[in-house]
């Protein structure tokens, strides 16, 4: 039955009327005379209208036409349905509303381009997850809930189960929680994300909304960021170290150029049988090896004479590797792995192979129950992301040379200091710790750069890069 605003107004609050006639039953739609004529036609008795409302909220309206032969309908039946009615019509109605406001929050919830959980407080359970959080993790919606936070964290350094639960409870409990975790994709991969925990209170369920946002652009960002800062630091200091060396090494040089050649001189004034003769050979020898030692000190503070000429670094890999045949003993094997139609550098070749051969000797201590060396050459392309990384050096074409050994390897508080002079792991006595460092001022002359890798028990890993000639 349609009804007038006249009549909503006049039926709120009644759940039945009854109506005298169809013209006031159809709003005037069937004329009188002719409501007359179908109530006589089709024995048309009572007419009554059920009013479905709720809390002041019309609901909607039915008529009913029974049959003269019919008695009247109890008020209290009339009641009842449409009560009953009415009830069911808004239990629908709230239902409906509930549905679409949960469609309408899903949709929202899974638009968001952050992961979304929903924690139990009292047990950490994963209750829901939105649609990003199955594809930062990699784990459909209902694995994710069976799972929980344990398989989702890196597992180490204080990212476990017992970690993430202690950190859901103290957001449980108190103010909002803001930190940054290690996260494990269902592939394995880690990866840095930063979280968002607050308590919530869902439906009577005490929760903890847990919102994380994958940043592990940003952390490798600033950890290369890092990285660039400690190379250009350490260049900084060994350059400062560089010179404050070549300069000492240089007056030094001197200094033993005057001691050598007068002891010379002497030498041959006095003849090999004079009594203070051998005293005075002895005396050489001790000046041509603190001799050796300002030309390690030179090249470290890149004040050497260098010849440099384009060379072929297969070349003197080969002449390098020929050498250390007989130096580095029979218990080590020698590997030569050269790339073929290897860039050509511009280097001076004797520093070259030089620094080459400093590179296995350091190899070769480092095994002192034998193992393998190995010394490859390789073209490689550097690209920015590289070169941020490593300071004076400009991204393009360069040859890489790998010494490689299956020693006792370094450990990582060793590394930041092994280019640095007369810095040696060595037992007293047994190295100058000037090897590597002549490696480094070296390479840093002829326009390169010098990588270390190394870990206790897995050996080390020396790259040379050396730009190639276009």
């Amino acid at each position: 039955m349609p009804v007038s605003a006249e009549m909503h107004r006049e039926i709120v609050g009644q759940v039945f009327a009854r109506v005298p006639d169809l013209t006031t039953l159809t709003l005037g739609a069937i004329p009188r005379p002719l409501g007359s004529t179908l109530d006589h036609v089709f024995g048309i008795g009572e007419k009554l209208v059920l009013i479905f409302q709720r809390g002041g909220q019309l609901f909607g309206t039915a008529s009913l036409l029974l049959p003269a032969s019919q008695p009247p309908v109890p008020d209290a039946l009339l009641d009842l349905a449409a009560n009953l009615v009415s009830a069911a019509l808004g239990r629908h109605r709230a239902e409906r509303r509930v549905a679409e406001s949960e469609a309408r929050f899903r949709t929202i919830f899974d638009a968001v381009s952050d992961a979304i959980f929903v924690h139990d407080a009292a047990t950490g359970a994963i209750l829901d997850a939105n649609e990003r959080a199955t594809e930062m993790f990699g784990h459909p919606a209902d694995d994710l809930r069976r799972l929980g936070i344990g398989p989702l964290s890196a597992g180490a350094d204080g990212y476990t189960l017992e970690n993430g639960l202690a950190r859901l409870q103290a957001a449980a409990g108190g103010p909002p929680q803001l930190f940054s975790w290690h996260c494990r994709h269902r592939d394995g991969r880690l990866f840095w994300a930063e979280v968002h925990m607050r308590r919530a209170s869902l439906g009577g369920v005490r929760t903890v909304l847990v919102v994380v946002r994958d940043r592990t652009a940003r952390v490798e960002e600033e950890l290369a960021r890092a990285r660039a800062d400690d190379e250009a630091n350490h260049a900084s200091r060994l350059e400062s170290i560089g010179r404050l060396a070549g300069g000492v090494a240089h007056d030094f040089n001197n200094l033993l150029t005057a001691i050598i050649g007068n002891v010379e001189l002497v030498c041959e004034d006095l003849g090999p049988l004079h009594p203070a003769y051998d005293r005075l050979r002895d005396v050489l020898k001790a000046a041509d090896t603190a001799a050796s030692l300002t030309t390690e000190l030179l090249a470290f503070g890149r004040r050497q004479m260098i010849l440099p000429r384009i060379v072929d670094p297969n070349t003197v890999v080969e002449a390098a590797a020929r050498l250390l045949a007989r130096l580095i003993g029979e218990n080590i094997q020698l590997v030569v792995t050269a790339a073929p139609e290897v860039w050509r550098v511009r280097v001076d070749p004797m520093q070259f192979q030089q620094v080459i051969v400093n590179l296995a000797t350091n190899a070769r201590d480092a095994m002192a129950s034998g193992g393998r060396l190995t010394i490859g050459t390789a073209n490689v392309v550097l690209d920015d992301i590289f070169v941020r990384g490593h300071e004076g050096i400009s991204p393009g074409r360069y040859v890489r040379v790998t010494v490689s050994d299956t020693g006792q390897g370094m450990p990582a508080d060793v590394l930041p200091h092994v280019f640095e002079p007369f810095f040696t792991t060595k037992t007293l006595g047994k190295g100058t710790g000037l090897g590597l460092a002549t490696v480094y001022g070296a390479v840093r002359q002829n326009g390169g750069i010098v990588d270390v890798e190394s870990a206790v028990g897995q050996g080390t890993t020396v790259k040379v890069y050396l730009p190639a000639v276009t």
